[in-house]
């Protein structure tokens, strides 16, 4: 019961909300523009964090190699000066870090699809910014249009 009562309180206002962006399309535009304007910068936000996130993925990806490059050298001593105990721990952590290396490859070419996804994401929301700055005009023509249908209407109502 106490569901019901509250999901009908919200249905009148939202049902009422909506007769009010509708008498006022000014007012919806405004809503639409800060909607836009909140997306916009919610993307930018997410952008920002998938670079970081991309910067930091690189650091890895470098000292990753910096430690291959090491080993790879540790590896080939240990293998002239025979001691081929070391050599194979040597070439085994090789292969850990040749894992690592390609797990954090793959995570920073994700990071890069989902970077040019997010770069679409803005772009569309940019267009249909722009496409929205001359909907005032139009909105407001179509509300004085219908205000003359109406009073038309009236004023053929009350002659007949």
């Amino acid at each position: 019961m106490n569901e019901n009562w509250a999901k009908e309180i919200e249905k009148g206002l939202e049902q009422r909300f909506n007769q009010f962006l509708r008498a006022k399309p000014y007012q919806d535009f405004l809503l639409k523009k800060q909607e836009h304007q909140d997306e916009y910068n919610s993307l930018i936000q997410q952008r920002k964090y998938l670079q970081e996130e991309a910067e930091e993925e690189r650091q890895k990806l470098m000292a990753i190699v910096k430690k291959l490059r090491s080993w790879q050298s540790r590896s080939s001593r240990a293998k002239q000066a025979g001691a081929e105990d070391l050599a194979k721990r040597a070439d085994e952590y090789l292969t850990k870090l040749m894992i690592e290396g390609r797990q954090s490859w793959a995570r920073l070419d994700q990071l890069g699809k989902s970077f040019r996804n997010m770069e679409r994401k803005i772009s569309e929301v940019l267009t249909e910014s722009t496409q929205r700055q001359a909907d005032p005009d139009q909105k407001w023509t179509e509300f004085e249009t219908q205000e003359l249908l109406d009073k038309l209407k009236r004023n053929h109502q009350s002659q007949t």
